[in-house]
C-alpha cells in the first residue's frame, strides 16, 4: 500500500470474535444466517463469506442472484445460500441448478413460479415465502398465504418451500416494544397456519436488534448483518446496547 494516503482496512480477527459472540449468546440449537448483501455491507463479499464458512456458519442471506452465484462460484461458499430480494424468472433454473434459494414476497413472484419448468433439476428450487406482519414493505398478508402456499404445492416436487420469514419493522427501537411482539404473535400464527396447510419450512424473524432485545424471536435460525460488523443499531433498547460492548467493529479507515 505504499504511497496511499488513506485505506480501508477489515480486521479478520474481529469478524471471528463477533461470530463467536453470538454463538454463545444464541447457543447450539440456533443457526447464524450471516447477512453479505450489498458487498457485505462494504466488508467485501467474497473476503467477509471465506471467513464467516470458516467460522462455522452454513447459512448466507445476499440480495440477489448475482451476489449468491458469486458466493458459490469465487467464495466457495458449500451452505445455504437465500435471495433476499427479488429474483427474475429468467433466472429461476440458475437458481435451481446452484442450490440457491429465493424470496417468494408476492404475486410477481407467485407468477413466476407457474413458469418454473416441472423438470427435475439435481435439485428442487428451494423457496422461502416472505410473510407481513407489520412492516408493510414487502411479503404476503396473513390472508393470503393460502393461495400462496396452493400455487407452491402445485408446482411441487420441482419446487420445495425451505422457509418461511418475516421482518420486524422497528425493533432496534424501545419505543416500539408492543408492536414488536405484536408481529411476532402474528407470524407464529402464519407459522400454525402453514403448518395446518401441511407445510414444514423453517421459520426465522429476528435480525440483529431483535435477537439482543427479543431473544424469544430467535427461533432456530437468525439474520445477522450489523451485528456481524461489529455494531447493536443505534435505536436498540440499554441490553443490547450493552451486549453490544462483546463485539469488535470490522472496518477501519485510515
Amino acid at each position: 500500500m505504499e504511497g496511499l494516503r488513506t485505506w480501508v482496512e477489515i480486521s479478520t480477527s474481529a469478524l471471528r470474535n463477533n461470530v463467536q459472540q453470538f454463538q454463545k449468546l444464541l447457543g447450539p440449537t440456533c443457526r447464524i444466517m450471516a447477512v453479505v448483501k450489498s458487498n457485505a455491507y462494504g466488508h467485501g463479499l467474497t473476503e467477509a463469506s471465506e471467513i464467516f464458512q470458516e467460522a462455522g456458519i452454513t447459512d448466507f442471506g445476499v440480495d440477489s442472484i448475482v451476489e449468491a452465484e458469486t458466493l458459490r462460484h469465487e467464495a466457495g461458499i458449500s451452505g445455504n445460500i437465500l435471495v433476499l430480494g427479488h429474483t427474475l424468472k429468467e433466472r429461476l433454473e440458475s437458481a435451481a441448478i446452484n442450490r440457491i434459494a429465493i424470496t417468494i414476497s408476492g404475486t410477481g413472484d407467485l407468477e413466476n413460479l407457474k413458469t418454473f419448468p416441472k423438470k427435475k433439476f439435481l435439485h428442487p428450487l428451494g423457496i422461502h415465502l416472505k410473510a407481513d406482519t407489520g412492516m408493510h414493505r414487502q411479503g404476503f398478508a396473513p390472508s393470503e398465504i393460502p393461495s400462496a402456499l396452493n400455487v407452491i404445492r402445485k408446482r411441487m416436487p420441482a419446487v420445495m418451500l425451505n422457509g418461511i420469514y418475516t421482518h420486524f419493522a422497528a425493533a432496534d427501537d424501545s419505543a416500539f416494544v408492543a408492536e414488536t411482539e405484536q408481529q411476532f404473535v402474528r407470524f407464529l400464527e402464519v407459522l400454525r397456519l402453514v403448518q395446518k396447510n401441511h407445510f414444514s419450512p423453517e421459520p426465522h424473524a429476528a435480525a440483529t436488534a431483535a435477537v439482543l432485545a427479543y431473544p424469544e424471536t430467535g427461533l432456530s435460525l437468525v439474520r445477522l448483518g450489523i451485528g456481524l460488523y461489529g455494531y447493536a443499531p443505534a435505536g436498540a433498547p440499554q441490553f443490547a446496547r450493552e451486549w453490544a460492548h462483546r463485539l469488535t467493529p470490522v472496518l477501519s479507515w485510515k
